[in-house]
């Protein structure tokens, strides 16, 4: 690769190998086994299993379970990257491989960055990502208008690659770069569901709850070894399992509903969507591991997106539409989200017909 976004051109070679083979031998039970091959140049070659089932109880009811191992090797933009975003504020990131600390004291100096987070000195060389996990669920379909889904899932990861603000510039925004966690899970629980009410509307969403922690940093607070603050300049007080926010860039509860119309015979159709993310922590300012001070949260969100369209023949299309349309923006902790933006589009679909 070689852009500007990288000091120099860099370089890597991937290769990947996959065997899987899918097994019906017990009527309405699926069993499907695999193997995934990984070698990277930057790094040791990987082989991660999978293993999945399905059973379908009855046509309404459907049961499924898997375990898996996965591998992810930092890619360029991790430990390359070199970029300042003038357009949005001048944010800046970092791949760890680029970032030092000495460059921030040196902007420090020049006045152009105010603080330096304790989360810098945490930089060091990426390592792959591998991780083990498990995940368990049923489908119901209740009828033709109405399905849904529950799944249940636990992920065990080994140096989890996060990214993280490092720095605070003169003008308020962020530094970011790349770390790895040595030791972290994620796990929860997802529910969606789709239903028709209509014959020409149907809706859909979704919700989930997700629980992350670094265990070593845990298990430091079950121990009650950690200490934090309430507010910048407070005095520090002992951690609890209930101060713990576990890790940074995850909320807890995300959820979406989407309301989507057709109307094939006038060609007029629209979606109206919403995307819901609770608060989560950006910052770790007392040098603890996690956020619990207020400052240290990103607020909760809510973004809408609306789309309308209009088949105007076979081959034209039109549509128009808002993302964002509350203008949710947060050019501190989120620079890479836009606020309100319009769009229009014109689609032309070029058939041939088919010779009898």
């Amino acid at each position: 690769v070689n852009t500007t976004r990288y000091r120099e051109r860099k370089a890597q070679h991937q290769y990947h190998a996959f065997i899987q083979n899918e097994w019906h031998g017990v009527k309405n039970l699926i069993v499907i086994g695999g193997l995934r091959y990984d070698l990277n140049t930057a790094f040791k070659a990987r082989l991660s299993p999978k293993l999945a089932v399905n059973y379908k109880l009855n046509d309404q009811i459907r049961f499924n379970a898997s375990y898996g191992a996965g591998f992810k090797a930092p890619d360029f933009r991790q430990l390359y990257l070199s970029f300042v975003n003038n357009a949005a504020e001048g944010y800046s990131i970092y791949g760890a491989s680029e970032f030092s600390v000495e460059r921030l004291e040196q902007q420090k100096q020049q006045g152009l960055v105010a603080q330096i987070l304790p989360t810098a000195f945490q930089i060091t060389t990426l390592l792959p990502e591998t991780s083990r996990g498990f995940n368990g669920g049923v489908q119901v379909a209740f009828n033709q208008k109405l399905r849904a889904e529950l799944n249940f899932f636990r992920n065990d990861v080994d140096n989890l690659i996060n990214y993280l603000p490092v720095a605070t510039n003169a003008n308020g925004t962020s530094v970011f770069s790349y770390v790895n966690i040595n030791r972290a899970f994620t796990q929860g629980m997802e529910f969606n569901f789709s239903y028709q009410p209509g014959a020409h509307l149907h809706l859909s969403g979704g919700y989930q709850f997700l629980e992350t922690a670094d265990k070593a940093i845990l298990e430091q607070v079950r121990k009650g070894a950690v200490f934090g603050r309430d507010a910048v300049g407070a005095p520090a007080r002992l951690m609890t399992r209930q101060d713990y926010s576990g890790l940074l860039n995850r909320s807890r509860h995300m959820a979406n509903l989407r309301l989507f119309y057709d109307h094939t015979p006038t060609g007029w159709s629209g979606s109206l969507r919403g995307i819901y993310r609770s608060r989560f922590g950006v910052l770790d300012r007392d040098g603890n591991g996690f956020a619990n001070m207020e400052e240290e949260f990103a607020p909760a969100m809510l973004q809408l997106h609306l789309t309308v369209g209009k088949r105007l023949s076979e081959q034209w299309q039109t549509q128009v539409g808002v993302n964002n349309l509350l203008n949710q923006t947060n050019a501190r902790f989120m620079p890479n989200m836009p606020g309100i933006h319009f769009f229009t589009s014109i689609q032309y679909t070029f058939n041939k017909k088919q010779q009898k």
